[in-house]
This record gives structure tokens, sequence and C-alpha cells, in this order.
């Protein structure tokens, strides 16, 4: 797709004629069976199409996925924010864009070629330019945004995706960073007394102690999913209104894992990420728990990778009668 020309043409009498034979909604309607592009492509022809396309933009788009995002370029992804992005709720970025996935192509065929790698700098800083770019617009362009995940290592060293914390609406936030987290992000995003985050997902980096400690003090959060080395377990115990929690953290004991089952009282999904020290101790407590947590009315499933535990230790009578309000599963083992 070409380069789209922004201003609306002028009217001439045969646009008028054709417009005035539909009104607004029959406008919508025909609109509506034009893919993504061709919708943005027509909005520029005129001032009329621009008004009608942006009413009927404004509620198809309020949720921007990662399957829409896909199919744009980062050109036509700015016309469309351009048009509705004080509308937008919801933004989920694309795993690459079609100008990105150029640069790659030429990343990949500079490689091949030995006469050619001097170029190889010049065609990288191309395409963080390009992801920078596109994240700063999504942030400018959104004020209203409630969810917002770019999920990929596209996140440089140089990118101040502090800026996230200008959107005072925001409450789901996921972020693959792919190195150390800068400090200022944790302080912006905690200290900002105008967010009530829900949700916050930081992947592809290990969290400090420290870090995690601050992360705690979001007293809101109901989902969590980061990565970490070895900490008290009781720091996620501040977060009571938690229903998902998702850890990577390899050192967690049986006797850790057994008080987030415990003293969360409102977690019903628990994903453990690689935990070889958990075993079948851990499954024999849990479920002594559940039989005399006689207040206990919802389902928690709590699985589990690469844990230690032999289920054929495990005397199923023990357990099974109770898994409507604990399942515990080795993806793993594909035991239960």
């Amino acid at each position: 797709m070409g380069n789209i020309n922004t201003k609306p043409k002028a009217k001439n009498n045969a646009e008028v004629d054709l417009l005035s034979l539909l009104n607004h909604d029959c406008w919508e309607r025909v609109i509506s069976y034009l893919d993504v592009r061709s919708q943005i492509r027509i909005a520029f022809t005129s001032d009329n199409l621009y008004k009608i396309f942006k009413n009927y933009a404004r509620q198809k788009y309020k949720h921007i996925n990662k399957e829409l995002t896909k199919t744009l370029s980062k050109h036509e992804s700015e016309h469309l924010l351009k048009i509705i992005g004080e509308h937008v709720l919801s933004y989920q970025a694309p795993e690459c864009h079609e100008d990105e996935k150029r640069y790659t192509e030429i990343e990949l065929f500079l490689q091949s070629s030995t006469e050619s790698k001097i170029h190889i700098p010049f065609v990288i800083k191309k395409r963080r330019n390009l992801y920078k770019q596109h994240f700063e617009m999504v942030i400018k362009m959104c004020p209203h945004l409630e969810l917002f995940e770019f999920r990929s290592s596209r996140l440089t060293r140089d990118l101040n995706y502090e800026i996230i914390c200008q959107l005072l609406r925001l409450k789901h936030l996921r972020l693959w960073i792919g190195y150390p987290l800068r400090p200022q992000f944790l302080e912006v995003l905690t200290q900002n007394p105008g967010l009530r985050m829900e949700s916050l997902a930081l992947q592809g980096v290990e969290l400090s102690k420290e870090q995690v400690q601050q992360i705690c003090t979001i007293s809101s959060l109901k989902r969590l999913d980061l990565t970490c080395d070895w900490l008290p377990v009781e720091l996620f115990l501040k977060l009571q209104p938690l229903e998902h929690l998702k850890l990577n953290m390899p050192s967690i004991l049986n006797e850790g894992l057994l008080k987030l089952v415990k003293d969360l009282p409102h977690l019903s999904m628990l994903n453990i990420l690689c935990c070889p020290l958990i075993t079948e101790d851990f499954v024999v407590e849990a479920y002594a728990f559940i039989r005399n947590a006689t207040q206990r009315e919802h389902k928690l499933s709590l699985s589990l990778n690469d844990s230690n535990i032999n289920w054929k230790n495990i005397d199923s009578s023990s357990y099974y009668n109770y898994r409507h309000l604990l399942e515990i599963t080795d993806v793993t083992k594909m035991y239960k």
C-alpha cells in the first residue's frame, strides 16, 4: 500500500452527488465490507467520508489487537490512530509491522554478503527507530488506553518506556523488556497516585527483590506475571486481591508455594514455571488444607512446569474428590 494523502480532497459536483445518494448509516455499512487498509485509504478521500469512517471506527476499533495491527504498516497504524486514537481503550502491538519486516529481510540479506556487512549497523538503527517511533506514537495518540501490550525484544535500551505512565487510565500492561529494568520505571509506575493497575506482566527480564517489593506496593493488582530469583513469598501476600499469578522462580520451595495457596484467598489461577524443588509433599499438604478449608468456594487451578513431583507416590483418593476446588497439573509430566 502506498503513501496515503492525509489531506481530504476538495469536493466536486460528482462527489457531492455520489455521497448524497446514501446516508451515513448506509455508508458505514459499505465501509464495513472493506478491509481495514481500504477503510483507512477511503477515509482520506473526502471530509465527509473521513467523518463517516471516524464515527464507524471509534466503535469498531476501540480495542486494537495483534490480529489487526499485524496487517498494517507503521504509517497505516499512524493514520488509524490519528483518526480514532482518543477512543482507543486497548492496544496490542504486532510482532512485526510490514515496514519492520522489510528491514528484517534487508538485514538477513546483508548478513549473508561479506561485502555488505558494513551496512548492517545502519539497518539495525533503522529498525530500532521504527520500534521507538511506533511505541511513542501509540502513547501520544491514545491517551485513554486502559490496556497496552508491547511484547517483543524490540524495546531497546534507548527507548523511554517510562512515558507509559502518562496513560492515566492504564489498568493492564504487558511488556517484553529483554534487558535489566531501569529503576525509574518502577518508581514512576508505583508512585503515580492516578494509576489503578489491575494486571502487570514484565517478561524477558529477571527482577531483583527490591523491584518485586516495589511492584507489591500496587495494592490494586489482580494479575501478575514476572520472573525473579529467590525471594520471600510473603511479598506477594501483600497483594490480597490477586486472582492470577504467574511466576518464573526456580528457587521456590514447598513451604513457600503452600503459603501462596493458603493466604491468597481470591487466587483462581497459579502458574509456576520451572520449579524443580516442588515435591509430592506439597501436593499432600495442599489437599489437606483444601479438605479443611470449609469456607472455600472457588476453584484454584495450579499449573507447574518441571516440578519434582512423583505422582505415582501419591494416593489418588487423597485428592480426587477435591479437584473441584484445587487442580494441580504438571504440564511437563501430564500426570494429575
